[in-house]
């Protein structure tokens, strides 16, 4: 194999529910390859000013939560655009779990002046269960801490539905190398 994959610029997208490894798979993405890595989370922390203030702060009152995350999602899709428009490839993650959440990753979509990857990474309930209890016994922070918080996170989840998506399940050892087999089209000739 390979030391590292390098790819023309474009925007991949690791959606999908909580706990199904998204962060994790985009830092195996990044040491594999020419991708860099921008995480929801990241962007929200940056701009969030309550949780500048308090790093301990998981959630906000629901309304303000979503308008925080709302301007995120557009944030992060916008760092990603120039970013590729720069001429790198950029990998962001996100849930994409609810319609405000995608409209300026679908804006980009639509436009089609940046190649954009869509890959949903799907997880069994019985491994999230795994995830749940590593994460407590890490004693990381995380606002899905059971299995039926994991439960309701996952009714509420909504799937891109305006590109083409790659369904990756990340229980599988194998999936970054799925998901890299799957981007050979945009690698870059030596």
């Amino acid at each position: 194999m390979r030391d590292q994959f390098v790819f023309k610029p474009c925007v991949v997208v690791l959606s999908g529910t909580p706990l199904s490894g998204k962060t994790h798979l985009a830092n195996i993405l990044e040491k594999m390859s020419n991708l860099r890595v921008i995480d929801v989370d990241s962007v929200r922390n940056e701009i969030d000013e309550s949780r500048k203030i308090n790093l301990q702060v998981r959630m906000l009152p629901p309304e303000q939560e979503k308008e925080v995350m709302v301007r995120s999602y557009a944030e992060l899709c916008k760092r990603a655009e120039n970013i590729a428009a720069s001429g790198a490839p950029v990998l962001i993650t996100g849930t994409f779990s609810r319609t405000e959440f995608k409209s300026e990753l679908k804006r980009i979509v639509e436009d089609g002046s940046v190649t954009v990857r869509v890959f949903l990474l799907t997880v069994s309930d019985e491994e999230a269960g795994r995830r749940i209890e590593k994460r407590k016994s890490e004693g990381s922070l995380s606002n899905i801490d059971s299995l039926d918080k994991y439960q309701w996170a996952k009714s509420m989840f909504g799937k891109i539905d305006f590109a083409k998506v790659t369904e990756i399940d990340s229980s599988n050892a194998g999936c970054a190398n799925s998901i890299i087999e799957t981007l050979e089209g945009f690698e870059m000739l030596a």
